[in-house]
């Protein structure tokens, strides 16, 4: 099953058939870290190996992806924010989140800028705070 799939299978509610190796293979290559397609991929890529449970993989997603512009500066952002919710630091998750969502709110991307504003509330509920 392709990355495709494997988002199809996420969505669903089913990671177990989502981890068939779309995901797992992207992380192998790093030939197309510098490519801005990558960069506009790469939050729904680690969203979806963080959902299959595999946090070394969604790690590995990010290496060698350089920050030159902004489309990678956006997606490193949210990308290092789910990391920090996964690792349990709801703290700087929020704090990355609100980062990401400030980001992602002027460069116009409607679909990630809901994603990080749906992870810092996730966060500041965990942590007591939902009124931000």
């Amino acid at each position: 099953m392709g990355f495709a799939g494997g988002r199809r299978g996420v969505a669903r509610g089913r990671p177990s058939r989502a981890g068939d190796g779309g995901a797992r293979g992207v992380g192998a290559d790093q030939r197309h870290r510098g490519d801005p397609y990558y960069a506009a991929a790469l939050p729904g890529l680690l969203r979806c190996a963080l959902a299959l449970g595999e946090p070394a993989l969604a790690a590995r997603l990010i290496g060698g992806v350089e920050p030159r512009i902004p489309l990678q500066q956006h997606a490193l952002a949210t990308c290092r924010a789910a990391l920090a919710e996964a690792a349990g630091d709801r703290a700087m998750a929020a704090t990355a989140y609100a980062d990401a969502a400030t980001q992602w709110r002027r460069f116009g991307d409607l679909p990630e800028l809901a994603y990080a504003l749906l992870g810092q509330g996730r966060c500041l509920v965990a942590l007591g705070m939902p009124e931000g």
